[in-house]
């Protein structure tokens, strides 16, 4: 399953990007750092240094705790450590902040699975669907 969260992170990460606007856009040495440091917390998770990882993420999110992309790569690494109802807390608030993107909805159905929920994560994969229908 940590294969698959690996490879889900590096196949959104530039998406992810995409839908997150920058916080503060006249700060590019604040912003180039932050970058950087989310640069270097993916290397660990690809790594398997998760516990690394999670310290840099979670320094992030401390600073912006409303980042898209950090909610949705912290729900990832939550998946790789079985930390089922984090992701799910963390993926539903990514759902909650931008209700139109899929990949919200697809890393929720996945927590939900890792919870041995069904319903929910059928729910999840639906919405996912209907939103992006090329997904599969």
């Amino acid at each position: 399953m940590a294969a698959a969260n690996k490879a889900e992170a590096d196949k959104t990460t530039s998406s992810i990007t995409a839908c997150a606007t920058s916080d503060n856009p006249d700060n590019n040495e604040e912003q180039y750092d932050k970058e950087a440091l989310i640069e270097k917390a993916i290397k660990h998770h690809h790594n398997n240094e998760l516990e690394t990882a999670r310290e840099l993420y979670d320094q992030l999110l401390s600073r912006e705790p409303q980042s898209l992309k950090l909610i949705y790569l912290r729900g990832v690494l939550s998946l790789d450590l079985k930390e089922n109802q984090k992701a799910v807390d963390l993926f539903t608030l990514a759902t909650s902040l931008n209700p139109k993107e899929p990949l919200f909805y697809e890393g929720l159905a996945n927590a939900h699975t890792a919870n041995k929920n069904s319903e929910l994560a059928l729910n999840s994969y639906d919405k996912s669907l209907n939103l992006n229908p090329n997904s599969i």
